[in-house]
């Protein structure tokens, strides 16, 4: 494994930032937690400059609503689930996510969504994938991670989850359609910024909605790194987009 460091700037900040990255040949999986390091970084510093100006997120533990959102991730972060996350849960807890992506499954079968959801990223229309988001919340379908409301891989959660934060009564969140949500918007995005170091590197779309990629039968993409450091270079150069 390679160290990295180097400084970046958000806002007034400067903040050092340090880390391990895998061997040359390592699966594009085992970069994620570099990024999710990163991100953790980037979006602390952006919360700690909201509360400073007043606009701290209401969201706290066992606020469980958005955790029935439809959450793009990326690909990388696909086979970071699924590879990496859940082989290694203890026993009875990989067993209960298992059980929940099979009922997730099953759900999502019936509802008769499963051919939209799936083609979700090539839809090139915001307006019809935000009312997809919308009918998938009111299939009620809970995060196969969540567990008493509150997320049971919370460490290990993708980058999309961290950033997603309101000011607004956490209440609201559970009725997106009657209004009154405010978003507490990040400085960055780096669930975006992995997107689009995903599309560069595999020529896809770059995501998928998390949830169909933990029900998929299909074994994750088996990307390997030929170069970690520009890899991390893609990264860091896509960041502030979105």
């Amino acid at each position: 494994m390679g160290a990295f460091s180097f400084t970046l700037q958000l806002g007034a900040s400067e903040l050092q930032i340090s880390g391990e990255l895998p061997d040359a040949g390592a699966h594009a999986a085992e970069m994620v937690p570099v990024y999710l390091g990163i991100g953790e970084v980037l979006l602390e510093t952006s919360g700690q400059d909201s509360a400073a100006a007043g606009m701290a997120p209401s969201c706290g533990p066992k606020c469980g609503a958005c955790c029935r959102q439809l959450v793009p991730i990326s690909e990388s972060e696909a086979a970071y689930l699924r590879l990496m996350v859940i082989p290694n849960l203890e026993d009875d807890h990989r067993q209960r996510v298992e059980r929940r992506i099979a009922f997730a499954a099953e759900e999502i079968s019936g509802s008769g969504m499963a051919s939209d959801l799936r083609s979700l990223p090539s839809e090139p229309d915001r307006a019809k994938r935000q009312a997809l988001g919308l009918r998938y919340f009111f299939l009620g379908i809970p995060c196969p991670f969540l567990e008493e409301e509150s997320c049971s891989i919370h460490p290990l959660r993708p980058l999309a989850c961290r950033e997603y934060l309101v000011t607004s009564p956490a209440v609201r969140c559970a009725a997106p359609d009657a209004g009154g949500i405010v978003p507490l918007a990040p400085k960055v995005k780096p669930s975006y910024a992995l997107i689009l170091a995903d599309r560069r590197a595999s020529g896809s779309n770059g995501w998928t909605p998390m949830i169909m990629a933990l029900i998929s039968e299909a074994s994750p993409e088996d990307r390997r790194i030929t170069d970690p450091e520009a890899e991390l270079g893609v990264f860091l150069s896509q960041l502030g987009r979105g």
